[in-house]
């Protein structure tokens, strides 16, 4: 059975309610630099990938974590905070396909996108991220 839900309001499962929640915090997450709880969000050979205009840049788990923690810990930094602001799921047992917009608020300006998620339970029936995509759409 595959499960089709898109929201901004929330799900009605109990698995959808657990994918919504695990997506929201991996922003939240973001947004409050904790970058443990973030990195945990992420299964150990997760692969992600950033898309624009044609090309695509690959990373894997540790260099993305670390390109994040360099973002935000930079002093220059003018990132406040980023936000979702849609969400569609799709999931069976063990996988999820989620397609989630956002929004990044910096002092100066705000930037819009989309994330594709890839999500599988792990050993321990926890949803991680083993890959996604993200770009602009501003």
């Amino acid at each position: 059975m595959l499960l089709i839900i898109v929201l901004p309001i929330e799900p009605s499962s109990s698995e959808s309610k657990k994918i919504y929640k695990f997506i929201s915090g991996y922003f939240e997450d973001w947004s409050k630099k904790n970058m443990t709880k973030y990195a945990d969000r992420f299964h150990e050979k997760a692969v992600i990938y950033y898309y624009y205009n044609g090309s695509i840049k690959q990373r894997d788990k540790k260099k993305f974590i670390q390109q994040q923690q360099e973002i935000l810990y930079n002093p220059s930094s003018s990132i406040l905070y980023e936000k979702m602001t849609s969400i569609s799921i799709k999931h069976d047992r063990d996988t999820a396909f989620v397609t989630a917009g956002w929004k990044l608020v910096k002092k100066d300006s705000k930037k819009l996108g989309i994330d594709r998620f890839i999500l599988v339970k792990d050993k321990n029936r926890r949803w991680k991220i083993i890959s996604f995509v993200f770009y602009r759409t501003d």
